[in-house]
C-alpha cells in the first residue's frame, strides 16, 4: 500500500537504517523505498536522553545526505535512533556479551524508558521536514540468573539498544509496557505517519 495522502513526500523514499525491524515497520507507510545505511553515531553520553537521541537521528541524516550528495539529487530520507534511558543513564547497543549482561542486570525489575527519534529530510536542499521523538515506559520482571543466561544465549541482545528486543525473546523479560509498542521496536509508526500527514495542512 502507498499512502496517496502523503503527496508532499518526494520520491524516491530512502530509509536510512539497516535494521530489519525498522524495514519491516516502514513498509506500513511506504511500499516502495530504498535502504541506505550509515555507521555514523554520536558519542554516547549521560544527560538529557531526548536531546541526545534526536541529535543522533539528525546526525545520521547529515552524514547520509553528505556522503550521497552526488549519487542522489532528489528524494526524501528517513533516519531513526533508539536508546534506553534509566536513572539519567543512556544505554545504547552493548559492545559485547559481557556488556549486555551488565545492562540487563541493571534493568532487572526496574522501569525504564525507550526513546526513538526520527528525522525526515529532503535530498535536494537538505531541508528538514519533520523531526521528533517518542518515549515508551517499559518495566522488566525480576528475572533470575537462569532466565538471564537463557536470553543471552540467543545472541539477540548484541545489536539492540538496552541489550534486548521486545519483538523477540526479549519480550519474556517484560512485565508491562506503557506507550507505543512499535516505538520500542525502533520506529514509532503513528507519530511518524501523523507527522507526515500534518505537513499537508
Amino acid at each position: 500500500m502507498h499512502w496517496k495522502s502523503l503527496n508532499h513526500v518526494i520520491q524516491p523514499v530512502f530509509l536510512g537504517s539497516g535494521s530489519p525491524r525498522r524495514k519491516s515497520l516502514f513498509k506500513y507507510i511506504f511500499s516502495e523505498f530504498e535502504v541506505i545505511t550509515t555507521d555514523a553515531e554520536l558519542e554516547q553520553n549521560c544527560g538529557d536522553a531526548p536531546d541526545f537521541v534526536l541529535r543522533n537521528a539528525r546526525y545520521k541524516a547529515e552524514r547520509i545526505l553528505f556522503d550521497n550528495k552526488t549519487t542522489f539529487t532528489r528524494g526524501t530520507l528517513f533516519t531513526f535512533d533508539t536508546i534506553v534511558s534509566i536513572e539519567n543513564r543512556i544505554l545504547g547497543k552493548p559492545e559485547n556479551l559481557d556488556d549486555a549482561r551488565k545492562m540487563l542486570q541493571y534493568l532487572c525489575g526496574k522501569s525504564h524508558q525507550v526513546l526513538t527519534a526520527y528525522c525526515v529530510s529532503k535530498f535536494d536542499d537538505h531541508e528538514e521536514l519533520l523531526s521528533g521523538y517518542v518515549s515508551t515506559d517499559v518495566k522488566f520482571i525480576n528475572y533470575d540468573k537462569v532466565h538471564l543466561d537463557a536470553y543471552l544465549s540467543t545472541g539477540e541482545s548484541l545489536d539492540k539498544a538496552g541489550s534486548y528486543g521486545i519483538q523477540g525473546f526479549g519480550g519474556l523479560l517484560v512485565d508491562s509496557i506503557d506507550g507505543c509498542y512499535f516505538n520500542v521496536v525502533g520506529l514509532p509508526l503513528t507519530a511518524v505517519f501523523n507527522g507526515l500527514k500534518g505537513l499537508n495542512k
